[in-house]
């Protein structure tokens, strides 16, 4: 049987940069949507569902990098200090940035399957994140088409 090959720490880290910047982007753009539409509409609420799987898998991968070198262990490679300045875009152009987030999460997905078992806790919840935020910007398209934001 073949042993997956683990992430190095640098790929860690520049992965758990991405996810962190997706991470905080998706949460600003839940608080937008939430203060327009309410927070008990299903557009915010499947966007902050996104939010926290990603949320979860970046403890997930945290783990494993525990797991996987102890001594070089850095608690910062999927929590890093950097604040994502929170921008104001308008919900036309959210649609875009959405897809886009959907996209990288996919790509890291496609860097990370081999390193990981298909049924890695992280891995389903990358999985579940990625399709909350595709669900999110084809209602959001809609929205937007429909002139009702």
């Amino acid at each position: 049987m073949n042993k997956k090959m683990p992430l190095t720490i640098d790929e860690h880290r520049q992965i758990g940069t991405q996810l962190h910047e997706i991470y905080t982007r998706t949460l600003h753009a839940y608080c937008a949507l939430a203060n327009r539409l309410g927070k008990s509409k299903s557009l915010p609420k499947h966007l902050l569902k996104g939010a926290e799987h990603l949320s979860a898998a970046r403890s997930n991968l945290d783990d494993v990098v525990y797991r996987q070198d102890r001594t070089a262990f850095d608690s910062h490679v999927y929590y890093p200090g950097t604040n994502v300045p929170e921008e104001s875009v308008s919900f036309a152009t959210l649609v875009g940035c959405l897809e886009a987030w959907a996209r990288t999460i996919r790509d890291i997905l496609g860097r990370i399957y081999c390193a990981f078992s298909v049924n890695d806790r992280a891995v389903k919840r990358l999985e579940k994140a990625a399709a909350y935020l595709e669900w999110s910007s084809g209602t959001l398209r809609m929205a937007v088409g429909n002139g009702e934001l």
